[in-house]
């Protein structure tokens, strides 16, 4: 029997045809790449060591395992694969999201691999550590015979990946070098993301090569406020994804709406909300007689606490501000939720409220409770701010600022948001300058 290629070839495109073009709203786009990182998570933490799944004093750990680390890991890397095949291929993002998304299903089966591969102890996850590591990984990572510290499962992963990648962008675009580079960045991206806490502080290497594996221990083993390793390489993995999530929206946006959107996301009334959490951090610091940072990961700890702030903003704003608003609603507000999840209980618990907030609002309108959404969301968010670190003694004293520019806030919302932009702006611009300087008093 023959097999014509012609017929396959319209097969194939008849297949990327439908992948690219089915039924995805941004709401179940969450939901589905959710679902797959949750399966694949739960598998690899019930059938790989450490097993931290099957063991009760690891609860916490697994919960924040499987809920917040390796969730923003998997958006990481879709999103940065998402923005080289755009470059590769100049196709439309939502198609190139779409026909990632079909194929991302694939990592679920990789763990029942690495069972059978190495049976039937399993194979240890864990991350590289060391440029050594990393750079043996990066030149040795398709080598069978080579031990780079990763599971076989994955590296058969990464190379599917890599045969795939590389025959979509040459099928779009008919170029081997295109496909060859498309399948290089999904290579580059796929290992690094096994190394993240090296990738995240590779720019630094240059000035210290020597002390740099030595940096690397200390920025996530050695002393800071937040102790825990799954919270820091999570807060440096959101920093790491955020610019990746801007370049996608304006690729898919526009120049217009993207414009729009950072004038809303960097907007004074936004930036009363970061005000407010750096204000409640300093002054915990402060009234427990503590130095601000007590290591190098500290100071960005704090600004990804204040970056989260500027993004519950546009979450409380954005379905008035951008015509996408309401589509973009549900992803934005589950993305945030996750990645507050490092910072402590009580900055998660804000984030809650706040959600709530803005729903009683949304179905109840009425002049006077509209403006109380951010005075109240500035006032828990100080609170949050506060408790990044352990509650201090002598805090309710500084609270009382908090209160005083919540107040402001509110009336600000009540008389100058619908009649004088200039004036609201001015207010709100004023109140955050309040309470940095209120923080350091």
């Amino acid at each position: 029997m023959k097999i014509k290629l012609g017929s396959i070839e319209n097969k194939i495109k008849n297949f990327i045809n439908f992948s690219e073009n089915y039924g995805l709203t941004p709401a179940k786009f969450t939901v589905f790449i959710l679902t797959i990182a949750f399966a694949r998570n739960f598998f690899e933490g019930l059938l790989e060591p450490p097993r931290t799944m099957l063991n009760v004093a690891f609860i916490r750990t697994t919960i924040m395992q499987m809920a917040v680390l390796f969730n923003l890991e998997w958006l990481t890397l879709f999103i940065t694969l998402s923005v080289a095949i755009k470059a590769a291929t100049g196709e439309k993002p939502v198609k190139i999201i779409k026909i990632l998304l079909l194929f991302y299903g694939w990592i679920i089966i990789v763990p029942f691999f690495d069972i059978f591969a190495a049976f039937p102890g399993g194979c240890r996850i864990d991350y590289i550590y060391t440029i050594e590591g990393y750079t043996k990984a990066i030149l040795l990572f398709f080598n069978p015979f080579c031990d780079v510290s990763v599971c076989p499962g994955i590296r058969f992963e990464v190379f599917a990946g890599f045969i795939l990648c590389g025959s979509y962008i040459f099928i779009k675009t008919g170029s081997v070098l295109r496909s060859a580079a498309g399948s290089f960045m999904l290579y580059f991206l796929a290992v690094s993301s096994m190394a993240f806490p090296v990738l995240i502080l590779l720019p630094v290497f240059p000035f210290d090569p020597a002390g740099f594996n030595t940096l690397v221990h200390a920025f996530f083993f050695g002393p800071a406020i937040v102790n825990t390793f799954i919270s820091r390489i999570s807060v440096m993995i959101f920093l790491f994804l955020v610019p990746f999530l801007f370049v996608l929206h304006y690729l898919h946006y526009g120049k217009k709406e993207f414009n729009r959107f950072l004038t809303l996301f960097f907007s004074p009334s936004s930036l009363v909300y970061a005000a407010a959490v750096f204000s409640g951090f300093i002054a915990s610091r402060h009234a427990a007689g503590a130095p601000v940072f007590t290591g190098p990961f500290d100071p960005y700890l704090i600004f990804s606490a204040c970056l989260l702030a500027l993004f519950m903003a546009l979450y409380c704003s954005i379905e008035k501000k951008i015509p996408s608003g309401s589509a973009m609603a549900v992803p934005l507000g589950v993305f945030t939720a996750i990645a507050c999840a490092p910072l402590s209980i009580c900055f998660t618990a804000a984030f809650g409220i706040i959600v709530c907030l803005r729903f009683i609002i949304k179905k109840w309108p009425g002049r006077f409770l509209l403006p109380f959404q951010n005075s109240a969301a500035l006032l828990l968010l100080y609170i949050a701010g506060s408790c990044i670190s352990a509650p201090a003694a002598g805090l309710p004293v500084k609270i009382a600022v908090a209160a005083i520019t919540a107040a402001m806030i509110y009336f600000n919302g009540l008389f100058f948001e619908k009649k004088n932009t200039i004036v609201y702006n001015m207010i709100n611009f004023g109140t955050a300058v309040i309470l940095i300087t209120g923080a350091f008093i």
